[in-house]
């Protein structure tokens, strides 16, 4: 650790996947980010580390050639859909209560059996609808801004999302 307040490490080899921003979250150091977060982004980044820290011992095992359970298999796709989450191209900037909305649809499970490219697309329209659409602008926010843990937003997110994305004309 140094004077300031953190350092982004940028990997190669993530670079070479073609993930992009290709920053590595495990080597990446911040003193001051948990402080300013809410209680739902804290909880989310914890989440999210362990599970990809898991994701990346499971991958790392699954090279072996050993045969895979369903809970495996499970854990690799939607690792799978969290890396094809966090890939963005320079031009695209999203909203943090957007980003918080398609984590959650994704954590939930609403990809679950679909591939990588449907749920870009997807991600794609709703995008759209959220820069077009008011309304469903407003409802995201409203479903990000108000629950304070993961667990109290995946259960509003079971209970409203297919409504939210249906009343804005978003079809998945």
């Amino acid at each position: 650790m140094s004077m300031t307040d953190g350092h982004i490490y940028f990997d190669i080899d993530l670079f070479a996947k073609g993930r992009r921003p290709a920053i590595n979250t495990f080597l990446s150091v911040t003193r001051v980010g948990r402080q300013t977060q809410t209680n739902l982004r804290r909880t989310i980044l914890r989440e999210l580390s362990s599970f990809l820290t898991l994701r990346e011992r499971i991958e790392n095992f699954a090279h072996f050639g050993a045969e895979n359970s369903s809970t495996i298999k499970n854990t690799l796709l939607t690792g799978d859909q969290v890396i094809a989450f966090f890939d963005q191209t320079s031009e695209v900037v999203l909203e943090i209560n957007l980003q918080i909305f398609l984590f959650a649809l994704i954590w939930y499970g609403l990809w679950r059996n679909k591939s990588i490219e449907q749920l870009k697309q997807d991600m794609t329209n709703i995008m759209i609808a959220y820069e077009t659409k008011p309304d469903f602008r407003k409802a995201v926010s409203q479903l990000a801004e108000k629950e304070e843990s993961l667990n109290s937003l995946l259960t509003a997110i079971g209970k409203s999302a297919t409504k939210i994305l249906q009343d804005a004309g978003v079809k998945l």
